[in-house]
């Protein structure tokens, strides 16, 4: 098997609307750019898989697929299998990449209807040649899984979920240094909606921090993020804190490398992918509140966005990879942490080759199996039960 990775910088412009909040923002300067981040695998019968990460809000199923169609076409001779997930950036300007998914119809201030960016579209393509120039001989697949603390928490409930797994793969080259991916449940919002920089915000923070310290970053991957944030772990919302929590994230990724004591090592072999696809059923669309509601208001507006629209039946596709025994799935929307551990308190450390990434080539929303209350759940635009399926199916490995 070979592997290569590329990273490259996407395109700015200070005054494009920035994704995540209402009202809608204008970007003013720029913390840190936006970078496409593409890992590319070719196994031995000649098969590419490539895994691309981008600094965005989110990714709607139609831009994707019609990016997987573009990337293949660069490939007219192979079998090509991509995943295409986003670090869910609040501060990014890409909103366009979600078009007429059912999320932008309830959120359509949120996202932007715009058509998706070209130059976007052209940088991914770019990096995905690059990656692809860069292959080396993969020797090795090192896995790591580890419970951290001090960068994110429960973001409904002070003091529970404090440790967060985090998982870390190192792709051990032939010729060029390894290549770091990791994974990291949480919602990754230091920055909130007064903040009007550019911003990759924690996950792509981290990922270039990492890579200022000269590693080769395939990407810094968000998983089940859909209760975990930084709410009760920042001290303030400003660029500096965002830089302290990212340096807090990329130095556990660098610890857990630097301690080279990995769980598992695999000699790769083989690559496969395979998909699952879930039918997922609208729940009931909630009345508008009384105006004298106690909820909060995020809750109100999200009841009350709700209540404009009619919601279609959803085909919800998990990509899966497997090497030999790690297993990769690829989930779209954002899946609950809570739902995978059974211990709020203890038990937050995920096997080291079991991974499931969120965000991932689609953006239904939020995924809560329950109905509690939340601002999580009453934003769920689908059945619960259906939704505790799905989990059901995903939470037998871990």
């Amino acid at each position: 098997m070979k592997v290569g990775v590329s990273a490259g910088k996407l395109p700015s412009r200070i005054g494009m609307p920035l994704s995540g909040y209402r009202p809608i923002r204008r970007s003013s300067a720029e913390h840190r750019p936006l970078y496409v981040r593409v890992t590319l695998f070719e196994s031995g019968a000649g098969e590419l898989f490539i895994a691309i990460l981008i600094d965005a809000l989110a990714v709607g199923k139609k831009w994707s697929e019609q990016m997987k169609g573009r990337i293949r076409r660069l490939f007219p001779d192979r079998r090509v299998y991509v995943a295409i997930a986003s670090t869910h950036s609040h501060s990014s300007h890409v909103n366009a990449l979600c078009g007429d998914e059912v999320v932008v119809l309830v959120f359509p201030d949120v996202f932007a209807a715009a058509g998706p960016d070209e130059e976007w579209s052209r940088a991914v393509l770019e990096s995905v040649l690059k990656a692809f120039r860069s292959l080396d001989n993969l020797t090795a697949v090192r896995l790591y899984s580890r419970a951290v603390s001090g960068v994110g928490a429960s973001r409904r409930e002070r003091g529970t979920y404090m440790w967060l797994p985090l998982q870390v793969a190192q792709f051990i080259c032939a010729d060029h240094p390894p290549i770091v991916w990791a994974n990291f449940p949480c919602h990754p919002t230091v920055l909130g909606r007064g903040h009007t920089w550019i911003s990759p915000d924690l996950h792509g923070s981290a990922a270039q921090m990492l890579q200022e310290r000269g590693y080769r970053v395939g990407g810094v991957w968000n998983g089940p993020a859909a209760d975990i944030s930084t709410r009760f772990t920042r001290r303030e919302s400003s660029v500096g804190e965002l830089e302290r929590l990212s340096c807090r994230l990329a130095g556990h990724i660098g610890d857990l490398l630097n301690r080279r004591s990995w769980e598992r090592e695999i000699r790769p072999s083989n690559l496969a992918a395979c998909e699952w696809s879930y039918l997922l059923h609208p729940k009931l669309r909630p009345g508008k509140p009384p105006p004298d509601s106690a909820q909060s208001e995020d809750i109100m507006e999200g009841i009350r966005a709700l209540s404009r629209v009619t919601l279609s039946s959803e085909l919800l596709s998990v990509s899966i990879w497997k090497f030999d025994s790690w297993t990769i799935r690829w989930v779209p929307g954002e899946l609950p942490l809570s739902a995978f551990l059974r211990d709020r308190m203890a038990s937050t450390r995920f096997p080291a080759d079991r991974w499931i990434i969120g965000y991932a080539n689609d953006y239904p929303g939020y995924l809560m199996p329950e109905e509690d209350g939340s601002y999580e759940s009453v934003m769920t635009l689908y059945n619960p039960k259906e939704i505790r399926r799905l989990i059901d199916e995903l939470r037998e490995p871990i």
